[in-house]
C-alpha cells in the first residue's frame, strides 16, 4: 500500500507545482460542512461522489431549501410572512424526514452479503 500512497503523493505534488490547484472555488475561505454533517452518516460518501459528478441528490436539495427557509424566517418581521415561511419549513422538514425514513427502510430490507 505504501507504493500507492507514494504515487498519490507524487501526483498531488506535481499538480501543485503545475498550479492545477490555483484559483479553486472558495480558495482561502473556510469551508462550511454543516450541510454534509446534516446528512445521515451512511449517505455522506455517496452524496459527495454524486455532488462532485454534478448531480444533487433529493436529500441534499431539501437540506439546502430547509437552510434557506430558516435564514428567511430569521430575517422576517411580518407575521403573515413568518407563518407562510414556518409552514413551508415544516413541509420541507417533513418531506426530508419521509425521504430519509424510506431510504432507511429500503436499506434494512436489502439483502446483505
Amino acid at each position: 500500500m505504501d507504493d500507492m500512497d507514494d504515487l498519490v503523493e507524487k501526483k498531488i505534488r506535481e499538480a501543485m507545482e503545475q498550479g492545477q490547484f490555483d484559483d479553486l472555488p472558495g480558495q482561502g475561505r473556510p469551508q462550511n460542512h454543516d450541510e454534509y454533517f446534516a446528512l445521515p452518516e451512511e449517505a455522506r460518501l455517496s452524496t459527495t461522489v454524486l455532488k462532485n459528478a454534478g448531480y444533487l441528490p433529493a436529500e441534499v436539495a431539501l437540506c439546502k431549501e430547509i437552510a434557506a427557509l430558516r435564514v428567511a424566517l430569521l430575517g422576517s418581521t411580518e407575521e403573515a410572512e413568518r407563518q407562510h415561511l414556518t409552514r413551508a419549513l415544516n413541509d420541507k422538514v417533513l418531506e426530508l424526514n419521509l425521504l430519509l425514513e424510506r431510504g432507511q427502510r429500503a436499506r434494512r430490507r436489502a439483502p446483505r452479503g
